[in-house]
């Protein structure tokens, strides 16, 4: 399994403020952005002894980036996000300087066709990115909050002994929440009655698609068909 390490865990001493004497050509115009590595690189390694990865994706990957001020930059360049941290990375596709975005310059992101959104413009947690999985940013939307968080192997654990399961892990948490242009994220659960709570004016029709679609599993792709659904 592929992980990507950082090298620079200790951020604010690792990264510098960027000055055009450090940046040249097109990554200037990111560069403003954000924070500099000072001199190192993020490094691609196998690691067969950690399950899961606090990065998203798990290698690079193309995308673009619109900040507050509303410009748009995405032709070459390639985007990680660690979901521990909630840190988000640029560099140029074939560069090894990398750039931390300030989490302020960001309103929306998207990495490899996933499309986040920063948290304070929603009434989400600020310098939090929240995924959205359906529906229209005027409308009735779905998000998808990820912390990832590290959990060390318990070697004194019993049934982990049993199963030989000795492998840290890196763990998602993941919180779902609705928003509509009246109302600000709310946290959910993924069952009809959450949604009627969460959407009392779509009661009607959530129950209708329930209906319609009671051989269906509720999981994370049949609430976003239905919130597609209630966008119609």
């Amino acid at each position: 399994m592929l992980f990507v390490f950082l090298s620079f865990f200790a951020l604010p001493q690792s990264f510098a403020q960027v000055s055009n004497a450090q940046i040249k050509g097109n990554f200037s115009e990111i560069a403003k952005l954000g924070r500099l590595q000072g001199g190192e690189s993020l490094q691609n390694f196998s690691n067969n002894n950690v399950k899961g990865t606090r990065y998203f994706p798990e290698d690079w990957a193309t995308g673009s980036i619109t900040t507050n001020s509303g410009e748009t930059i995405a032709n070459g360049y390639v985007f990680l996000l660690d979901k521990q941290n909630q840190d988000l990375y640029v560099k140029e596709q074939n560069s090894s300087e990398v750039i931390l975005l300030g989490k302020d310059q960001v309103k929306r992101f998207t990495i490899d066709h996933h499309t986040f959104l920063e948290g304070s413009q929603m009434g989400g947690e600020p310098g939090t990115f929240y995924e959205q999985l359906a529906g229209k940013e005027n409308g009735i939307a779905l998000y998808k909050l990820t912390k990832t968080i590290f959990i060390k192997a318990n070697k004194q654990d019993i049934e982990r002994i049993k199963r030989g399961d000795f492998e840290d892990e890196y763990k998602d948490d993941i919180t779902y929440f609705i928003k509509t242009p009246t109302q600000l994220l709310k946290k959910i659960k993924l069952n009809e009655n959450n949604l009627i709570k969460a959407l009392p004016t779509e009661s009607k029709r959530i129950k209708e698609y329930f209906n319609t679609h009671q051989n269906n599993e509720v999981d994370q792709d049949f609430i976003s068909a239905l919130i597609n659904y209630l966008n119609v």
